[in-house]
């Protein structure tokens, strides 16, 4: 038998837990949401999350950061230096360590961007576009 305990990434404090055999974080957030667990503010940084059932997830202020997307609700990609990951569901968008609202993102200043990590701002230049197409695509799919 596996416990795995989701936290809260701003208490710490645990939302939600499930014991099972060969347990995984994809199982625990299933458990969760069948028993229909609060999961806001769950950590779900590095989370694989792929083929999980997030439909009545409420993932409001999770943490997403390096989280591997269902394909449906959490969405992710991979690209040079940091990975991706965005909910249309939440509006959020985790680049990397930095999580913030698809809106905050495209308000983003250029200082502000280049204060978030060395390199941030020529990454940023090159790859913005790419991301916000991709989430525009994603919309087209909802």
């Amino acid at each position: 038998m596996k416990k795995i305990e989701i936290k809260s990434w701003i208490t710490g404090e645990v939302i939600f837990s499930h014991e099972t055999n060969g347990n995984a974080i994809k199982l625990t957030v299933d458990a969760a949401i069948k028993l229909k667990a609060n999961l806001r503010y769950a950590d779900l940084r590095d989370a694989d999350l792929r083929d999980a059932n997030l439909r009545d997830a409420n993932l409001i202020s999770s943490d997403l950061r390096g989280a591997i997307g269902n394909n449906i609700e959490i969405k992710s990609m991979q690209l040079p230096m940091w990975n991706i990951s965005f909910s249309l569901n939440e509006q959020s968008l985790a680049i990397g360590c930095q999580q913030h609202s698809i809106a905050k993102w495209k308000e983003f200043t250029d200082d502000e961007i280049s204060e978030m990590d060395a390199g941030a701002l020529d990454w940023w230049k090159k790859w913005s576009a790419f991301i916000f197409k991709a989430i525009e695509l994603s919309e087209d799919k909802r």
